[in-house]
Formats: structure tokens, C-alpha cells, sequence
């Protein structure tokens, strides 16, 4: 899924070019003058004339008779402009006026009619002079230059293009009138909307109509990889980040997230500090690496990346003494009882009744326990009592989800523990120069157990069989259990050649982040000219 500084950055680098070129009441510059795509290889083999662009592997243009679509399989949709489910006969009258972000796609508004473009792994905006789009882009062989140009719009002197590593993404087109096709509540614009959003997650996955509820599961479900697939602008790298800020291990089940309120507020507060970081700060990571619209950062550039990085592809994290503390009791609590086989262990709820304190420093969520207005610090430091016969609103959705999971039976009536170590946080925050006391490493975690399961960087390890979620009786036969994703500690060397930095230093891959595709300019040196005055 994209990250949602991914999508952010995707969208500032058109908007600086668009402030440039806009002027009130002179929009020819603007008005869209054809859609250029890169062909599928089956939309390569199958084309009816073998001289055409489209058979050369070239990009070409589309018309009104194009029937290609884009997207994931399944859910693929039309690249040329629809209107009522049937194709547009021109592009006469779209005139770009905007592009926004939402959490996971791009919106162009192009005045008659709007263009969402849901953006999957590794595709990027650039802005190119006519000169650089031809002679760069469109006459040069998708073979040759190895990324796609997923759709790009020309606008005569400029063409704005999405590029992508292998052709995939998704086109929406609507009615400027009309509802987006996709919506996810942005966490940062409108965070009630998207607590609303969590509230109704908690929910579907502990309410009464829980599909196949009461079955064996065949593996257990990690909230890490629900948050993937199901939160807007949180993919791969930001839910570990967002899990490591809220003290959230990424081993934790879905049931064990969403049954505890402090750690659903945590994952809200933590995913708000981010994307307001984000906001904030990206302009000044994204600038010094344009020449002129195109993005073309340098490997310094690129390497900044990692002060933005608290985790993910981090071969160590520093962090306050306290939460070392707090980390080594965790550390020890799982390696008790060593005289058993995991099998022979007397089974425990892996929880704060064990010793299991969550490893959570509130400092790094600082920004969101400040922010005025909609706030969910109430949730996070006390264990939440669920009123038995207050009318609870929906102003407050956490409250009256947890309350009408308290009502029927499917959540106890006692106060919902923080899984929190008590009186462990005075002052609440420090002082930044604590937040550096300590360092430590992390570790890579690879799971041979189901190929579908992302590694896991993590200062935490998984946990022992022996250490069992609440929603399982400690007598179930273990043959009744969900199958565990079976995770392996990486040696120095894997956990090494996966870090940013030495991809970024030592290869010619990508690594993650909003500097890292595989389409980002190149920046060519004159001989004698110095790094000043690239070419």
C-alpha cells in the first residue's frame, strides 16, 4: 500500500510546478491536450499494427476508442476519461485547476471532471518540459529506460506523469460533484473521521457479527498486517514506525490491539504525529533535490531519509533510558521458565498480568497529547471503565464502540487495562536531550511460515508459544490454537544488506521513503562544469 508521505510528496512535487505556470483567467497553459501511457507486454504483443508506438514499446497516445484498464487484478478500471460508465469523446474543456492528497491516492481535478490515481508500490509524479518528455521519456524504449509511465498528462509545454516500476496502479475518474470513488479519513485533516474509522474497525473485529466467529482460525491474524491493508497512507515501513512510537509490539494479534483502548489511542496518536511531521517538514526534505520540476535527488539526499526513520531499515534506534528499562523487563518476561520446552510451559495471557509491560515512550507522540481540540490521552495512561447505563455518543465513537462491546458480553465489564507499567510515566515527556540516552539494536525478523508475511524490523521479539492472546482459554489444546507465523532472527549480515543506508550506499535498488523510485532523475555532470551545473 502507499505510504502516506509517499503521496504526500507525489503531490507537492506537482503543485510547486503548478503555482509556477497558474494565472488567473489564463489557464491555456493548462487545458489537457492528450493521455500518454506505457503499454502492458501483452498490450505490446497483441498491438494490430507492428510499426506503431504501442508495438515498439514506446509511449503512446491514447483516444476515445481505448478500452485498456489499470489496476490490481479484479478491480481494474478504464485509463481513458468515463462519464457514466461510457468514454468521454474528447478531452475539450479539462483544464487542470488542482491536485490534492488523500491517504492513499492523488486527486487532479481537472475542472469537468476529476482523476483519481491510487498509487501502488513504487510509482512517482514528475513534471517534464516537452524537450525532456520526448527526448527523455516517450522516444526512449520502456526496455531501456526500466520504469513505466503509468499515464501521463500533457498539457503542450509540460507533460505531468505518474511513473511506476511495473505498470501497476489504478485510475478513478468521477464527477467533480460527486463523492470520490475511494475514501479513507485522513488521519491529520480529519482525525475524528478517522478515529470513527477505528471505531468501527474494533467493531467488525470483536463485534457478534465477526465473520466466521467462534471457528479456528488457520493463522493468527498481527494487527501490523490489518493496519497495512486496511488504514489509509499506512503501509510496509509506517506501521512499523507508527507500531515502535505507540509502544505497540508488531507481534501483537488483532484481538490484542483492538480489545485494549490505550493501545488503539496510541496507534491514532502515533499515526497523527507522523503525518503531522510529514506535513510540516517534507517541503524541506523534497526541495534541495529538484532541477528544476524533476525530482533527481542525489545519494546525500537520499541518505537524510534515515534522521526521518526511527525503526524500519535501521540497523539501531536510540531512545530514553526509561524505555531501555522498560524494554529489558519485556526481554526478560519472555525468557522466563527456560527449563521448559515451549511446549511443556505452563501457558500465560501475554499481557501487563504477566510482567508484560508495552514498550512505550510518550515523548515521541508529544505533538498529538499537545495538540488543542479532538484528543485521545484519556485513553492512553488509565484503564478504561466502561459506563454500565451512560448514553454515550458519537462524538466520542472509541467510548461507545467499547461500550456496546461491554453491553453484549463480548468484552468484560472491569476496567480495560492500558497494558501499561504503572506510575513509570513522571513527567509524562521529557526533555529531548533524555530521548538519547540509550541506544540499542534492532533486529529483522523473517517468517518462514506464510510467504505472504512481510519481514518485521522490530526491537522486539516474537513471542513464545507459551504466551497465549486473551481471546484463547490457557486449556485449549494447542491443536485448536491459529497456526503461529513462525518468525526467524536474521544474522548481522541479512539484517545488514536489507538497512537503508547500505542499500541506498552499496546497491542500485530503491529502498523506501519519498526519494526512493525507481523513475527519479539522474543528474549528468559537463565535464570540467563541478557538481554546480548539471547537465
Amino acid at each position: 500500500m502507499p505510504e502516506y508521505r509517499e503521496v504526500l510528496a507525489n503531490v507537492y512535487t506537482v503543485q510547486r510546478w503548478l503555482q509556477d505556470v497558474y494565472r488567473p483567467n489564463q489557464d491555456s497553459a493548462l487545458c489537457l491536450q492528450a493521455l500518454w501511457v506505457d503499454s502492458t507486454n501483452s498490450e505490446q504483443k497483441n498491438a494490430k499494427s507492428r510499426s506503431s508506438q504501442e508495438a515498439q514499446g514506446l509511449t503512446y497516445r491514447l483516444n476515445s476508442g481505448s478500452t485498456i484498464q489499470r489496476g490490481s487484478s479484479g478491480s481494474q478500471q478504464p485509463v481513458w476519461p468515463h462519464k457514466d460508465g461510457h468514454p468521454v469523446q474528447s478531452l475539450d474543456g479539462m483544464v487542470l485547476s488542482s491536485i490534492k492528497a488523500t491517504p492513499r491516492m492523488v486527486v487532479i481535478n481537472l475542472e469537468t471532471i476529476v482523476l483519481q490515481v491510487r498509487l501502488h508500490t513504487h510509482v512517482v509524479s514528475q513534471v517534464y518540459t516537452r524537450s525532456q518528455w520526448y527526448d527523455e521519456i516517450a522516444m526512449v524504449p520502456k526496455v531501456t529506460r526500466v520504469f513505466r509511465v503509468a499515464i501521463a498528462l500533457d498539457f503542450g509545454n509540460w507533460v505531468v506523469a505518474f511513473l511506476s516500476a511495473d505498470n501497476i496502479w489504478t485510475p478513478y475518474w468521477s464527477q467533480p460533484s460527486d463523492p470520490l470513488p475511494v475514501y479513507h479519513p485522513d488521519v491529520y485533516h480529519d482525525y475524528p473521521a478517522f478515529v470513527g474509522y477505528m471505531a468501527n474497525a474494533i467493531w467488525d473485529c470483536l463485534g457478534p457479527l465477526k465473520p466466521n466467529r467462534g471457528k479456528k482460525e488457520d493463522t493468527e491474524k498481527l494487527a501490523l498486517n490489518w493496519v497495512r491493508e486496511n488504514v489509509g497512507g499506512v503501509g510496509m515501513y509506517m506501521s512499523e514506525e507508527i507500531f515502535y512510537l505507540a509502544g505497540l509490539s508488531p507481534f501483537i494479534s488483532e484481538y490484542e490491539f483492538f480489545s485494549c483502548p490505550s493501545r488503539v489511542a496510541r496507534f491514532c496518536e502515533a499515526f497523527w504525529t507522523l503525518a503531522e511531521h510529514a506535513h510540516k517538514a517534507l517541503s524541506t526534505l523534497l526541495e534541495p533535490c529538484y532541477e528544476g520540476y524533476v525530482l533527481a535527488p542525489t545519494e546525500g539526499h537520499r541518505l537524510r531519509y534515515t534522521r526521518w526513520l526511527y525503526v524500519h531499515a535501521k540497523k539501531q534506534v536510540v531512545m530514553s533510558l526509561r524505555m531501555k528499562s522498560l524494554r529489558n523487563n519485556y526481554l526478560a518476561v519472555l525468557s522466563t521458565d527456560n527449563q521448559h520446552n515451549d511446549s511443556d510451559r505452563p501457558r500465560q495471557v501475554r499481557s501487563s498480568s504477566c510482567g508484560l509491560y508495552d514498550v512505550f515512550e510518550p515523548t515521541y507522540i508529544k505533538p498529538a497529547l499537545e495538540k488543542p481540540g479532538f484528543s485521545l490521552a484519556r485513553y492512553i495512561f488509565e484503564p478504561t471503565t466502561v459506563p454500565a447505563s451512560v448514553q454515550v455518543g458519537p462524538e466520542d465513537p472509541l467510548m461507545e464502540v467499547y461500550h456496546e462491546l461491554v453491553a453484549t458480553g463480548l468484552l468484560p465489564r472491569t476496567p480495560l487495562s492500558t497494558n501499561l507499567k504503572p506510575a513509570h510515566y513522571s513527567p509524562i515527556c521529557l526533555a529531548e536531550s533524555d530521548m538519547n540516552a540509550a541506544r540499542i539494536n534492532t533486529s529483522l525478523w523473517l517468517c518462514k511460515s506464510v510467504i505472504s508475511q512481510k519481514p518485521v524490523w522490530s526491537i522486539l521479539p516474537p513471542f513464545p508459544a507459551h504466551l497465549v492472546e486473551r481471546s484463547h482459554h490457557l486449556d485449549m489444546p494447542l491443536s485448536l490454537l491459529p497456526s503461529r507465523r513462525l518468525f526467524e532472527h536474521a544474522d548481522d549480515n541479512a539484517r545488514n544488506v536489507q538497512s537503508f543506508q547500505y542499500i541506498v550506499s552499496n546497491s542500485k535498488k530503491v529502498a523506501i521513503g519519498p526519494l526512493e523510485y525507481c523513475a527519479i532523475g539522474r543528474r549528468l555532470y559537463r565535464g570540467g562544469c563541478g557538481k554546480e551545473k548539471p547537465q
